[in-house]
């Protein structure tokens, strides 16, 4: 019995241990760094939706402890999707947890940080909300998604 108490101490400190490395982007290499993707770099349509890249890649290069700063110009706060690839033209998935954090969004941009110590490219899209009938059908308003990030500065 002392030797199965003794392999479960061992294996937790094991586990706690691989795991500390990879709580977050201090214990990288790489210095922080900002990225602009402007409007005119993605694809617009009918100033209701945004894609940066265009439809036909290659996605942009997303290194860790990097803020993407998507200047989407769609001229209202936007629903998005992020995904991430391990190539600038691979499979991508949907992107989860820490891999891309939004840090602000607002009616010019929406800024994502990879807050891992890994490699991705991204895949961004974002477009305008249907209009609300019970807001007087305004488009593009999602202030009640129940989401509380802050707007992004005017100086980026």
């Amino acid at each position: 019995m002392k030797s199965l108490t003794r392999f479960g101490a061992l294996a937790v400190t094991a586990v706690a241990l691989a795991s500390a490395g990879c709580s977050s982007t201090s214990t990288c290499s790489r210095d922080a760094d900002d990225l602009v993707v402007a409007a005119t770099d993605g694809q617009q349509i009918n100033n209701a939706w945004y894609s940066a890249p265009p439809i036909v890649g290659p996605y942009q290069h997303f290194p860790p402890a990097r803020t993407v700063h998507f200047m989407h110009g769609l001229g209202a706060v936007p629903l998005y999707q992020i995904n991430v690839a391990f190539s600038d033209h691979g499979q991508f998935a949907l992107a989860t947890g820490n891999e891309a954090v939004v840090t602000c969004i607002d009616d010019r941009e929406v800024d994502v940080l990879n807050d891992t110590c890994a490699d991705f490219y991204i895949d961004f899209s974002a477009w305008r909300a249907p209009p609300d009938p019970s807001s007087g059908g305004e488009a593009g308003d999602t202030s009640t998604a129940g989401v509380a990030l802050p707007r992004c500065s005017a100086s980026n």
